[in-house]
């Protein structure tokens, strides 16, 4: 972690008449795991889009590996954009098997043969998923759900995994399941960015923890220094509770 992934200076996002982020000053370091915590409403997962390139800054800059993602035209932004993976809240399975919803994607991108079935089923051995190829997809828990959608995030093997609240809804033993593999994928040198309301989380994974409020980053700092040395009164109420 010695060299910054992301390098945001000055960021800005509006919406309209709506200020959804404001004066965002963040480098996100390649190999770390980095938390956006906060209360609904706070611009996290506009934050996640805009590191996606799913949204373009209003002002500011955003860098990725030193080159500003305004600077490049769509060739360059889909380059960027296949590195990373944006796993949504809540983000829907096909009406298929599990093996058609890891395949689907590969197949767009003209991944087949042996070399899909081998992704395949890598990616459901890292979510602890051997042997659910077959499965329908409508008969999964929603823990089982969320496993194979990390599962269909893993499949590209990217550099960058962006996770929205992902484990929004899901109860502690299958949060504690999808907290294991979250850790697993950042041993393996992917850098994870997360964004999440639930301390507990934020806590347990984050080497770093960016706190927002109503677009604005309000402190950044290691678990430890969010959650013993607030630096503002909002930080300290919002972490009173863990």
């Amino acid at each position: 972690m010695d060299r910054p992934l992301f390098e945001i200076r000055g960021l800005e996002k509006r919406f309209g008449a709506k200020l959804a982020l404001a004066g965002i000053d963040l480098d996100i370091m390649e190999g770390e795991v980095f938390a956006f915590l906060g209360p609904s409403g706070a611009g996290k997962t506009t934050l996640l889009r805009v590191l996606n390139t799913l949204e373009r800054p209003s002002s500011g800059r955003v860098a990725f590996q030193g080159v500003g993602i305004s600077e490049l035209d769509s060739r360059g932004l889909l380059e960027v954009r296949r590195r990373m993976v944006l796993l949504a809240q809540g983000a829907p399975l096909f009406n298929t098997t599990v093996r058609g919803n890891l395949a689907y994607p590969l197949k767009v991108r003209g991944i087949g043969g042996r070399e899909m079935e081998r992704r395949v089923v890598d990616a459901l051995d890292s979510v602890g998923m051997t042997g659910y190829q077959d499965r329908d997809a409508r008969t999964l828990s929603g823990g089982e759900r969320q496993r194979v959608a990390l599962a269909m995030a893993a499949i590209f093997e990217p550099r960058v995994l962006l996770l929205d609240e992902p484990t929004a809804n899901l109860d502690p033993i299958n949060e504690e399941m999808v907290w294991g593999i979250i850790e697993r994928m950042r041993e393996e040198g992917v850098t994870v960015i997360l964004a999440t309301h639930k301390l507990a989380e934020a806590r347990r994974l984050a080497d770093r923890i960016g706190v927002l409020r109503e677009g604005r980053m309000e402190q950044i700092g290691s678990a430890r220094e969010i959650f013993t040395r607030p630096k503002t009164g909002f930080v300290a109420r919002f972490t009173k509770r863990a």
